[in-house]
């Protein structure tokens, strides 16, 4: 929660902003009676949930310092009953607060999340109007008006934060707190007979997929960012063009750069820059973030792979040994083989309920499924019953085959794999093969 040192540091840190905003040059500055409407994008944070940053509106009035809000869509509370379960299935809901910029900075002060302010170049009215359709929100019966007085610099200031009874079904890629913001904005616009456009941005050949996207804020967490690329399926893997991906705006940071090359339109055709000025909204260097743990994704899966190939060269070889040998050899390679298959199963399990009764977007189709599969936990029952009586596994060949299919549809391109589900592809068919083509050398008594 926040604290009140955080919080007195926000308001030391507030005149300094009111200065910075005096210093801009004369030709960017507003008539002082005008509604002042910015983007505020933080940069991405330490906590999990806040990696890709955040986004969220401030409206201001130079002649009434204190009336300094800002608009939250990314409002939620892991209070809400139920809240991971239906985190899982894709059924949070958030909501929009409305809180004193100070109140809004202090959190991202916590987690180190430098803020930059982009200071939008609306008229009068279109800022009038955004505002107005925010408070419609918060006019809902129900709201609720929350005080934190708090010692500053002249004397106690007091932070308000209100929060309506009104809720939307947060969208990770399609409808979040940066889209809500974004699509306010070109709403308004839009309302008074103009448009957002990106003439810079026209003819620009590159491609993107939103997972390429996600990844560019992953790449510190790699557990993260692969049990993320264990759920997402096909879907975030077709490709975008940068003119395409304007209309989505669902990281932050990309909404901040779209912003500051977009132009405003009228209906005469005449341009003008959509983003007035920018700037830092508090002087604070990102710390550098916690080095990720040395043993990611790729080194323990890899490293599986060649204890697979270890222990199943050395199944095969026992056949010349003693009795002793071979059942120590048996009770290893059982060992792993029943951690590999139950574990695979699991997360197969998992993925089942995510493609059959999850509300996240990308995740109704996975071909991942042909190799966590579910039915791993029944074929255990085969495995060991054959085991058991020294038989050839019939089932066997079907780890293979799932194995070939997995290798198939990342040739393709249907869908990106992580790097590090390779080596679980390659032993379902090192095993697979070998289970049903391993000489008869097993013991009945095994």
């Amino acid at each position: 929660m926040r604290t009140p040192l955080r919080l007195l540091f926000c308001f030391w840190l507030l005149p300094l902003l009111a200065m910075a905003q005096v210093s801009a040059p004369v030709a960017q500055q507003r008539p002082i009676d005008s509604l002042q409407v910015s983007l505020l994008t933080c940069a991405p944070g330490h906590q999990i949930y806040r990696l890709y940053g955040h986004t969220a509106l401030r409206f201001q009035k130079a002649e009434r310092p204190k009336e300094d809000w800002t608009y939250n869509f990314g409002w939620f509370s892991f209070d809400t009953p139920n809240f991971v379960l239906k985190f899982v299935l894709g059924l949070t809901d958030y909501s929009m607060c409305q809180e004193s910029t100070a109140l809004f900075l202090s959190g991202q002060i916590a987690d180190d999340m430098p803020v930059t302010e982009q200071v939008l170049n609306l008229t009068p009215n279109e800022a009038r109007t955004l505002q107005a359709e925010l408070q419609r929100i918060l006019a809902k019966p129900g709201s609720q008006r929350r005080e934190f007085a708090v010692e500053s610099i002249s004397g106690f200031d007091t932070l308000v934060m209100i929060t309506p009874d009104w809720t939307y079904r947060y969208n990770f890629l399609y409808d979040n707190c940066t889209t809500r913001a974004v699509q306010a904005i070109i709403k308004v616009v839009e309302a008074q007979g103009e448009r957002v456009v990106y003439p810079t941005l026209k003819g620009n050949e590159q491609m993107l997929t939103q997972r390429e996207m996600i990844h560019e804020f992953t790449r510190q967490s790699p557990w993260f960012e692969f049990g993320q690329d264990l759920l997402l399926g096909p879907e975030v893997d077709q490709k975008h063009s940068v003119q395409e991906m304007t209309r989505l705006n669902f990281l932050p940071t990309y909404a901040q750069n779209f912003f500051a090359v977009a132009k405003i339109q009228d209906a005469q055709g005449r341009l003008r820059p959509l983003v007035n000025h920018t700037q830092p909204l508090f002087p604070l260097t990102p710390q550098p973030k916690r080095p990720a743990l040395p043993f990611g994704p790729n080194l323990v899966l890899w490293s599986w792979l060649g204890l697979c190939v270890c222990l199943t060269f050395g199944e095969y070889r026992s056949r010349r040994a003693g009795a002793p040998t071979q059942r120590a050899w048996r009770i290893w390679v059982g060992t792993f083989d029943t951690i590999t298959f139950v574990l695979m199963g699991l997360v197969g399990l998992f993925l089942t309920l995510m493609v059959g009764w999850s509300e996240h977007p990308a995740v109704g189709t996975n071909w991942l499924l042909c190799l966590f599969n579910p039915l791993l936990l029944l074929y255990m029952v085969s495995y060991w019953w054959h085991r058991r009586r020294g038989r050839r596994d019939v089932l066997a060949p079907w780890l293979a085959v799932g194995a070939i299919i997995y290798f198939t549809v990342k040739i393709v391109g249907v869908q990106v794999f992580p790097t590090a589900t390779d080596a679980l592809a390659w032993i379902l068919l090192v095993r697979g093969l070998f289970l049903f083509l391993r000489p008869g050398f097993i013991s009945a008594s095994e």
